[in-house]
């Protein structure tokens, strides 16, 4: 709160928090209750982006996903980034071993699911503004963009890198992490190929 006005926050709220694909995340209930009382001590819901991120493109993934959408849909929050999941090879595989079907085997989730689950989330167009890096043109906008410099009011210069996954549309990235290993919430679909913890 005392640097309320240097603060863009995003929140990951994917709806499996507490189960077997993220074992110590906080559920999206407490999740909820967390940043409402944040809201409520005044941090501006506009600086807020809730990130429904991965949605696993399944009908009981994108159910997962709306039920996330559902709760925060009276907090002022309107920005919400989403992605599809992605499907590495040792993600495959940490979903294998805990018996969880995944329902693509491609890298990336079929178009047809894609579609599927884009228009279940865009039923709630009237809370929402859907925005998504990488997951093609639809709602595309770089997880740091534009839009953010103007939020925080800072000029906006695009600086390019080469370190960014292949269409990702952020501006200035830098990747700040050093250990290149999963943190302790464990989420069976991180992109970091850890040994299992």
């Amino acid at each position: 709160m005392r640097h309320i006005n240097k603060v863009l926050l995003h929140v990951t709220i994917t709806g499996y928090g507490g189960t077997e694909i993220e074992p110590n995340v906080f559920t999206k209930e407490k999740s909820f209750a967390q940043i409402s009382k944040l809201i409520n001590l005044g941090f501006p819901a506009q600086q807020i982006v809730l990130r429904v991120d991965p949605i696993i493109p399944s009908d009981k993934g994108i159910a997962t996903a709306k039920k996330v959408l559902e709760l925060f849909s009276e907090t002022g929050i309107k920005r919400v980034r989403y992605s599809f999941l992605d499907v590495y090879p040792h993600v495959a595989k940490r979903f294998e071993k805990k018996g969880i079907k995944l329902p693509f085997t491609t890298f990336n989730a079929p178009e047809a699911l894609q579609s599927k689950a884009r228009a279940e989330i865009h039923k709630y167009d009237s809370h929402y503004q859907f925005e998504s890096c990488a997951e093609g043109e639809i709602d595309k906008l770089g997880c740091i963009s534009a839009k953010d410099y103007k939020i925080m009011n800072i000029p906006f210069q695009i600086e390019s890198t080469s370190l960014q996954r292949t269409g990702c549309s952020c501006v200035n990235k830098k990747e700040l992490l050093s250990d290149c290993v999963r943190c302790s919430h464990c989420c069976l679909y991180c992109y970091w190929a850890d040994e299992e913890k």
